[in-house]
């Protein structure tokens, strides 16, 4: 599930672009990052996230008895 597709830079908002704009650390808006390399990297960030916990729920689960 894709849980970012920002159409237009004005929708994102002013942590998120504050948060991409360092994490860019080459630009001084964020309207200066291609909307769909935003979309890319958030998404694919979150998936990171997901995939990372539910291993850490997995792994604590097959050790707690």
């Amino acid at each position: 599930m894709r849980r970012y597709n920002y159409k237009n830079h004005s929708e994102i908002p002013p942590y998120m672009a504050d948060y991409l704009t360092d994490v860019v650390g080459t630009v001084e808006t964020v309207e200066e990052v291609p909307l769909n390399q935003i979309n890319d990297f958030l998404n694919g960030l979150e998936e990171w996230y997901e995939d990372d916990v539910e291993i850490l729920y997995s792994t604590s689960a097959m050790t707690m008895h």
